[in-house]
């Protein structure tokens, strides 16, 4: 058999892509600059530009033939680089999932599986761009001398390659091997301990999972300091004990170890066969958060997509306490440890008032997705001076007419943050074939969320009606998006497809709508901050539990926290970004922001694309973008014109 080794980073982009060049910092730059000069003092040495300020002005036609043809040959580059040698291959290694759940896609029509599907999207979602918006990239085509259609491609594929990203890592993870059930060990039920949290005291079954579903709290509490763990993983196509790993903070166990014991299950009537996992690790520090990492790969051979591979289960995470820390489930966060396979995904948040230096609201963002040694080399901020209404600001990419932050003149600020959902309208167009998926397509539908947030900066004036907007508005996947505005008001808006779209909305500190069960608050730490990762924190229940199959292919429709490959990643950088914030609380101003955003803890080495500062009462933001990670180069700022 094949030697099998998984994949560094979540199931998703980079590992198909083509290999990054690695970069130096931005001080490095400068001290090579200085030697360089010494030694050829006669060649005038220029530092890498990291980003252009582009700005355009009139009609929206006017405005994109501007941009068009400014950055023409970036935008070519662009589209060449970025869909055509990265995207496009990497969606066609997708197929194999999706066209055996969806026959359709087995057909010679979809030979060019992946542009066609990115176009079909492109067009579907066409029908809900606003006319003045479709006008821009009207004129973007014009200029950059690409068709229509590219430039529609160039600023829908997001949308489109999320939503079925989404789709097709659920099908493959609905094949590989499932977690079922967790014991922490039968002294529990008699420790006269409320183990569980559910207010009760040694009842049977103390200290068992027996269903496991995947939370952002502690599992088990007060476990003894040696502790007996067993789990239980099934696969149709059994477990391969070989693959067996389990991570205990920073220590890694393999079926090798002596601490792990590994018994095989027989398949049955409604059963799958599977493997008992027996973890003694000995002793354990007392008043202690542990995380517990558990992952395997099945029986099966898959050879396509190549190389020759098993199918992995996600790295699933459990966190309990040991004897002595005296904290309910509810009070201990599932952040775990570094685990030095996954990356830090998008993060963002907004402080005012009593968090900051002379109480300024501020908004900050790190935004990682995918960079595939490009995007960082077209990166824009245009400056819109539109002839009919306010100016504003987004920062983006050449071609592509909205970005994941942006600010305008009506002192308004937005960040947008993916979020992985099936309640998405992929799915959402699946569900009325659920029972015959022959002629089922993937087709994503909605307004880009790009251009939903970019209508927000174009005409309201507070974080409140922007936030308010969304719930109105239809959307293509799950979205986090956060606003804050001139006057101090800030607003999380949590976004899904459901009924075509939804979004939960909430403040900072005590917002009644902000609390969970228990009062507190689901994403500040004091009175004047808010947060946002790439995960639900209001929004948990996004879809149902749905099992069916589709022909000799399972499909299981869950909750994000049950297949997003982002999301304990995000709990993680989430539960750092809080401490950051309430250890500088009351001293937080753009220097600091700019610092929080370059911590190790936010800052994806890989695709880190852009980092921004926005402060809406001065008009003014601060871009670190043109590296690998964004924040290797310094933040430059970017003033808005009032008028």
């Amino acid at each position: 058999m094949a030697q099998r080794t998984h994949s560094p980073v979540p199931p998703g982009f980079a590992i198909l892509l083509p290999s990054r060049a690695r970069f130096v910092s931005a001080s490095a730059v400068a001290s090579l600059a200085a030697v360089f000069v010494g030694a050829v003092a006669c060649t005038p040495f220029d530092p890498p530009v990291t980003r252009e300020v582009v700005e355009l002005s009139g009609t929206p036609y006017e405005r994109g033939l501007e941009h068009g043809t400014k950055l023409r040959s970036k935008i070519r580059s662009f589209y060449t680089t970025m869909l055509s040698a990265s995207l496009l291959p990497y969606v066609n290694r997708e197929k194999p999932d999706i066209s055996a759940a969806l026959p359709l896609y087995q057909g010679p029509e979809y030979d060019d599986f992946s542009y066609k599907l990115l176009l079909e999207s492109a067009q579907a979602m066409k029908k809900h761009i606003g006319k003045e918006h479709l006008e821009e990239m009207r004129g973007i085509a014009d200029g950059s001398g690409l068709t229509q259609d590219q430039v529609l491609i160039l600023n829908t594929f997001v949308d489109a390659v999320m939503a079925t990203r989404a789709v097709a890592l659920a099908l493959r993870l609905s094949r590989a091997p499932q977690l079922k059930s967790f014991d922490f060990g039968a002294a529990l039920a008699t420790d006269k301990v409320d183990n569980d949290g559910d207010g009760k005291t040694d009842e049977k079954g103390e200290g068992t999972v027996p269903e496991y579903f995947s939370s952002s709290i502690a599992s088990a509490v007060e476990l003894p300091l040696e502790p007996t763990i067993k789990w239980v993983i099934t696969d149709p196509e059994g477990v391969d004990p070989a693959t067996i790993r389990a991570q205990l903070d920073t220590r890694v166990y393999t079926s090798k170890s002596p601490e792990i014991t590994i018994k095989e299950l027989p398949g049955g009537k409604d059963k799958n066969p599977g493997v008992e996992v027996t973890l003694k690790p000995g002793k354990l520090p007392s008043a202690a958060v542990v995380s517990l990492v558990v992952m395997a790969g099945d029986k099966e051979v898959v050879d396509d997509p190549p190389p020759v591979h098993a199918r992995f289960m996600r790295d699933e995470r459990v966190v309990f306490t040991t004897r002595g820390a005296g904290k309910e489930p509810h009070e201990v966060a599932n952040t775990g440890v570094e685990d030095g396979r996954s990356q830090p995904p998008a993060s963002a948040f907004a402080v005012r008032g009593t968090a900051t230096v002379g109480g300024k609201v501020i908004l900050a963002q790190h935004f990682s997705l995918l960079d595939a040694n490009t995007s960082h080399k077209h990166t824009a901020v245009f400056v819109h001076r539109p002839a009919n209404g306010k100016p504003f600001a987004v920062v983006g990419w050449a071609g592509v007419i909205w970005g994941f932050s942006g600010i305008s003149a009506r002192g308004l600020a937005a960040t947008v943050n993916y979020s992985d959902t099936l309640n998405n309208s992929i799915v959402g167009g699946l569900l009325p074939k659920i029972g015959d998926l022959a002629s089922a397509k993937l087709i994503t539908e909605g307004v880009p969320i790009g251009l939903a947030i970019r209508a927000q900066l174009e005409k309201e004036p507070s974080a409140i009606a922007a936030a308010k907007s969304l719930e109105t508005t239809q959307h293509t996947f799950g979205w986090n998006v956060l606003f804050a505005d001139a006057k101090g008001d800030m607003r999380i808006a949590e976004i899904d497809s459901s009924g075509g779209g939804r979004a939960f909305v909430w403040g900072p500190g005590k917002d009644k709508a902000g609390l969970d069960d228990n009062d507190k608050p689901l994403a500040s730490v004091g009175p004047d901050d808010l947060r946002i990762g790439a995960h639900y924190v209001k929004n948990t229940d996004d879809m149902f539990d749905l099992d069916i199959k589709a022909g000799a292919v399972p499909i299981r429709i869950r909750r994000q926290a049950g297949w997003s490959s982002y999301y304990f990643s995000s709990l993680r950088t989430s539960g750092r970004l809080a401490g950051m914030l309430k250890e500088n609380y009351g001293k937080i101003d753009v220097p600091l922001a700019q610092q929080m955003l370059a911590h190790p803890a936010l800052v994806d080495t890989s695709d880190g694309m852009n980092a921004v500062v926005l402060e809406p009462s001065e008009l003014r933001l601060h871009t670190a973008m043109g590296s690998v990670p964004a924040t290797d180069s310094p933040f430059e700022p970017v003033e808005v014109p009032a008028q």
